[in-house]
């Protein structure tokens, strides 16, 4: 599965812009395309489709949810992603902290 396939938008297929009525609207589409009692010769097997369905439309059917994902995906419409390069200094010898057993006393 590529990291297309894992966007909920993309599994859908709806924009990004779509409003809660069309997310629905694509989702029991989806479901009735991809359900193993109601899809078509043709479809491909699996399960999977349809856990990949009820998947998407968990994150997309819930407004915080959906809210979330979009923050945290950082869709800004137009925006390029900024790289960021992470250094990390090590200093030689043991690590500053010591891990020790917990002693419970009651």
């Amino acid at each position: 599965m590529t990291a297309d396939q894992n966007d909920p938008y993309v599994v859908l297929d709806v924009a990004r812009e779509a409003t809660q009525q069309q997310i629905r609207h694509a989702y029991l589409s989806q479901l009735r395309a991809s359900h193993p009692d109601t899809r078509t010769p043709d479809a491909p097997p699996g399960d999977t489709t349809v856990q990949n369905v009820l998947d998407a439309y968990e994150i997309l059917g819930d407004p915080v949810r959906r809210a979330d994902y979009d923050q945290h995906t950082a869709f800004r419409p137009g925006a390029t992603p900024i790289r960021v390069r992470v250094t990390v200094h090590r200093t030689p010898g043991p690590p500053s902290f010591r891990a020790t057993p917990v002693r419970w006393h009651s």
